[in-house]
């Protein structure tokens, strides 16, 4: 059927998309918006299919986020790039592709499965300027002719890409508390019962839940020379059956063939966890495949320090996935813990097996192993008790919980201890395992253990001893402590250096720090308070507020009156100061008043950080927390980084200020002159040319006494160049008196009519004499006289004119005056009237740059002859003298067609 015309459809389809990016999407999702995006285009171009596609983790690989088909249901698409039109969209241009898609891209074997004829994409940019996906538009039949398919693309990319960098975002936030919260459960699931298939039951339950998967296994072992191997954990879907079912009736294990083999020896060569997927370097093993329906797997190594490795892995079986980058660092870091997990618990495992046995594992375990008897003394020690306590296992054994402490010493939390022998009193009892935390003094540190007690039991049943298993959990507190400040600290550093990249006024650079502490670094309030070379404090400070969006009560008189003393005192002395809700009666000891009743109960501390470059103090930094506990160590060192990054942008900005002012100083003084220059060049020529006519003609008169018309043509030469030089020097004493502003207005009565017949009958003979045609036009009921200063008004027109004729070789110069504005007058009142004076002309015009110079003094624009005619003073001498008379000259030009000169004026009318 015929294609409709553009013009009838493109409007309307443009206006019909604007609405729809304009509109929150339905349902109120991002998934939603863009699914919404893809049916509207459908219904809106007339096409069978439309896509939203992202880029993939994997290079060159795409992911389909959003997919709309009028007739044949699509699921998510993962597709190469390669051979594609998708391939000329992303982080290129906009295509379309009208008909004859197949034969332009015969490898896509998607185009042809769909039968596609036509193809139309735009490309989708984050606001980094980096391309993230693109909107496709494919269709069974050819796409109609013009651009409307392609305007409406461009009208809904941006809210598109908006939405795709926003759904990136939340999906990178959600990643990080999807990894923080699935750590946390390991680490619960971990600290629970010893038993290996308790803990290793339930840490599998965490990870078949977090990852969404249909398989989660470990099996032993992990070996390449190994005839068979164990599935000894696995959990699953009910709908996807574990490999464990064939493993009754073999007792040996499963068999390890050499696909089996292949796939150990890729985990325990690589670092990382390796993926087994169709189109992978090594697919998934092929019975495991058929058997099992798995299409694609997530494993890696896990290295206890007791046996052989183990292989832990995630199976597929619904889908073809591919594991992004998240959820392989997820899988990774579960997998070092469930290494170390595995050597506690199978320790503790072994240890039921024979006392031979659990000596030799008591020993080599990481975690403290110690046997209690009925009366709380220990029976055994491991030997890590020395590395974790500074005490030999000998120093325990015959003594009840704290007494070897108390030999050495050392401080002993009685309350805690306490607690601790009645947990163990209560094993003994009640036969039940029990758990908990405890800190402990030693000569070295203070170690955190968490513990876990259950019973020992004789042939008989009766508990003999308690088992206790103690993991010290001070590093890994102190590295999830750390975790959390480095990426706080990344967080901080990655918003300030952001700020100081693109900065480039010092105030917003520090108005910008203090919100982004208040914000990213979760204080109350931040205030800065710079100093002067002298030492002196600027009263201005800078403050932000939190991310709620509330006041930082803090950072107005809270933050600022603690600057006056807290500051002030950190400067001076030149290091960190804290404050402390607890210190106000130690502070007004040491400096008289302190803000503490201010502060009260808003905020509980503050600490002032020099804001240093090498030796010298900028000014301070002053934060405010709502805890006392706030600014350890730690906090400290890193806000006293962010402190020097914020001096080192100031000093920064500085330079370039100053380096901007120097320059344009330089540029200003070269430009002055250059000016001067050539003004006095041509000063020196318009000065010579007058009186070298003046001599010329008084040397003819001196040596001829002849009469009639020679003698008088001469004496005309002789008074106009004398007028002439006149001019140039009232010119010269103008711009001086201007400049020194002692240029008085004298106004008089005038009438209007004859002062423009004056000025038009100077130029029409010129005008005339180029060939140009030029005239003079009234409009409006124009006063027949005005009071205005007529001198400096007939030179403000002599002078636009002048340059009118001047720069016009073709065409007319016109100068009109029009009534913009009455205000009739009252009885026996003289009339006000606004005119407008306009001189227009068809010469060489000017560009935006030469109208940025035009009204510089001694300045000569145009090229050749044009720019060597006048000393470049006119119009420098009218601008000022209209501003005087209460105007301003606008202008209005384009080169090659001609310039527009403009004032009004108001005037008394006679």
């Amino acid at each position: 059927m015929p294609v409709p015309p553009v013009a009838q459809h493109a409007p309307r389809l443009v206006d019909e998309a604007r609405r729809f990016a304009a509109r929150r999407g339905a349902p109120d999702t991002r998934e939603g918006y863009l699914l919404s995006l893809a049916q509207f285009l459908c219904d809106l171009l007339d096409v069978e299919y439309v896509i939203v596609d992202r880029i993939g983790d994997a290079p060159g690989q795409a992911y389909t986020e959003a997919i709309c088909s009028r007739e044949r249901p699509l699921p998510p698409m993962i597709y190469p790039l390669l051979g594609t039109p998708c391939e000329q969209v992303f982080g290129k241009t906009l295509c379309v592709y009208r008909n004859e898609i197949q034969e332009r891209f015969p490898d896509d074997a998607i185009l042809r499965e769909l039968g596609i004829q036509s193809y139309a994409g735009t490309p989708l940019w984050n606001s980094a300027g980096e391309p993230i996906g693109l909107i496709a538009v494919m269709d069974v039949k050819p796409l109609p002719e013009g651009d409307d398919v392609a305007a409406v693309l461009q009208v809904v990319a941006p809210r598109a890409a908006f939405e795709l960098e926003s759904r990136r975002l939340d999906d990178e936030r959600k990643a990080h508390i999807r990894f923080v919260e699935t750590l946390d459960r390991v680490n619960s699931a971990m600290r629970g019962p010893p038993d290996l298939a308790d803990a290793m039951g339930e840490v599998l339950d965490v990870v078949l839940a977090a990852f969404g998967c249909d398989r989660a296994w470990l099996q032993y072992p992990c070996d390449v020379d190994a005839r068979a191997r164990t599935l000894h954990f696995e959990r699953t879907r009910p709908e996807y059956p574990g490999a464990s079912l064939l493993q009754t009736g073999l007792p040996k294990g499963l068999p390890i063939d050499d696909e089996i083999r292949a796939s150990f020896r890729a985990v325990l060569e690589s670092e990382t966890p390796v993926q087994f997927r169709p189109g992978s370097a090594i697919p998934v093993v092929s019975h495991v495949a058929a058997r099992f329906g798995v299409k694609s797997v997530l494993a890696m190594a896990l290295r206890p320090k007791l046996g052989q490795p183990w292989m832990f892995g995630l199976h597929q079986c619904s889908r073809d996935r591919t594991w992004t980058r998240d959820e392989e660092q997820l899988f990774q870091e579960i997998g070092r813990r469930l290494a170390d997990g595995l050597t506690g618990m199978i320790a503790y495992r072994d240890l039921q097996a024979s006392e031979q046995l659990f000596r030799s594992v008591a020993e080599n375990s990481p975690d403290l192993i110690v046997r209690y008897a009925p009366d709380g003394r220990y029976l055994y020690v491991s030997p890590v008790a020395e590395r974790l306590t500074g005490m030999p296992a000998s120093a325990f054994v015959g003594r009840s919980a704290g007494e070897p402490a108390r030999a050495q010493g050392l401080p002993v939390d009685e309350a805690e201890l306490g607690a601790f022998q009645a947990a163990v009193s209560a094993v003994f009892r009640t036969g039940e395992p029990q758990r908990g935390v405890l800190a402990m003094v030693t000569a070295a540190h203070a170690p955190v253990f968490a513990y876990h007690l259950v019973p020992e039991r004789d042939a008989s049943g009766r508990i003999v001893s308690v088992l206790g298993i103690a993991r010290d959990e001070t590093e890994r507190l102190r590295a999830e402590r750390i975790e959390r400040q480095l990426h706080r600290k990344v967080a901080l550093m990655s918003e300030l250096s952001q700020k100081l990249v693109h900065a480039t006024d010092e105030h917003r650079l520090l108005d910008d720090g203090c919100r982004i502490l208040a914000g990213c670094g979760g204080y109350a309030g931040a205030s800065i308070e710079l100093m002067d070379p002298s030492g002196v404090h600027d009263a201005a400070s800078h403050a932000g507020p939190r991310t709620d969006g509330a006041k930082v009560a803090t950072a107005g008189a809270d933050v600022a009156s603690l600057a006056l003393d807290l500051g002030r005192r950190a400067a001076r002395a030149g290091a960190t100061t804290v404050w402390r809700r607890g210190d106000v009666g130690a502070q007004a000891a040491q400096a008289g008043p302190v803000p503490g009743g201010v502060v009260a109960p808003r905020l509980a501390a503050a600490a002032a950080l020099p804001l240093r470059h090498e030796e010298r103090i900028l000014g301070v930094l002053l934060i405010g927390a709502e805890s006392e506990e706030a600014f350890p160590d730690e906090e400290l060192r890193l806000l006293e980084e962010l402190a020097g990054e914020l001096a080192y942008g100031i000093v920064t900005l500085r330079a370039r200020a100053a380096e901007a002012a120097r320059e344009a100083a330089l540029a200003e003084a070269v430009e002055l002159a250059r000016q001067r220059s050539r003004f006095i060049a041509q000063l020196s020529h318009e000065l010579r040319t007058p009186l070298n006519a003046i001599l010329g003609c008084a040397q003819l008169l001196e040596r001829k006494a002849d009469e009639g018309l020679q003698r008088e043509r001469l004496v005309r030469i002789i008074l106009d160049s004398g007028e002439h030089l006149l001019a140039l020097i009232e010119d010269i004493l103008d711009l001086a008196r201007i400049d020194a502003g002692k240029l008085q207005l004298r106004e008089e009565q005038v009438a209007l009519g004859e002062l423009l017949e004056s000025v038009g009958g100077i130029f029409r003979m010129k005008a005339e004499e180029k060939g140009l045609e030029f005239r003079i036009s009234r409009t409006g009921p124009l006063p027949g006289t005005v009071r205005v200063d007529a001198k400096r008004l007939r030179q403000v027109l002599l002078n636009l004119l002048s340059n009118a004729v001047k720069f016009t070789d073709r065409g007319s110069v016109a100068l009109a005056v029009t009534r913009v504005d009455t205000d009739p007058p009252g009885a026996g009142e003289p009339g006000r009237a606004r005119l407008r004076f306009e001189v227009e002309d068809s010469g060489i015009g000017m560009s935006e740059a030469q109208k940025l110079r035009l009204f510089r003094p001694f300045e000569q624009l145009g090229e050749g002859g044009h720019r060597n005619a006048g000393a470049g003073l006119g119009l420098a001498i009218s601008l000022p003298l209209v501003r005087m008379m209460g105007g301003d000259i606008r202008i209005r030009s384009e080169p090659g067609v001609g310039s527009v000169f403009a004032f009004e004026l108001e005037v008394i009318a006679g």
